[in-house]
């Protein structure tokens, strides 16, 4: 089972963003990172479905059967359990994830708050900052490794 750490960002005065997620593996070491940004949306919950959304994609195509999905938005996480009813501007993003959780053999989905949720963060910040796709395989970009060390509650010394 791996973990998955996932983030939106959404700037109001210009409708953009995006969003950024993390893999982590069990002992929790980052396993894969990446992010969109660029993106237009409505409100900030679509950015957060969104980064949902790519992460069980990713997830998937990376041949994981079985994921922890957290979240910083309890609403997108109780959306996505069905235990609140669904908001019309996502309903086509919460159709996505419905549909992407079939092809997984355990999904669970956890509100974990932004003091737990850094490296997404980082990620969907930098990719609506900088524009573009991201992906990183094991190997971190410098400017996100502390924060990777500090989820993952390990002491680095650099």
């Amino acid at each position: 089972m791996v973990k998955a750490n996932c983030d939106g960002a959404w700037f109001e005065q210009t409708m953009r963003g995006g969003f950024g997620w993390v893999i982590w593996d069990f002992p929790g070491w980052m396993m894969q990172a990446g992010g969109q940004g660029d993106m237009l949306y409505g409100l900030a919950l679509m950015a957060k479905m969104d980064a949902i959304r790519a992460i069980l994609l990713v997830c998937h195509q990376g041949g994981f059967s079985q994921v922890v999905v957290e979240s910083d938005s309890q609403v997108a996480i109780k959306m996505v359990k069905g235990e609140m009813a669904m908001d019309i501007e996502v309903d086509s993003i919460l159709f996505d994830i419905q549909t992407a959780i079939r092809e997984f053999q355990e999904v669970i989905f956890i509100f974990a708050p932004r003091s737990c949720n850094k490296s997404a963060h980082e990620v969907a910040t930098f990719a609506c900052r900088v524009g573009g796709s991201y992906y990183w395989d094991f190997v971190p970009p410098d400017w996100l490794f502390n924060t990777l060390a500090g989820d993952a509650n390990v002491r680095v010394r650099l």
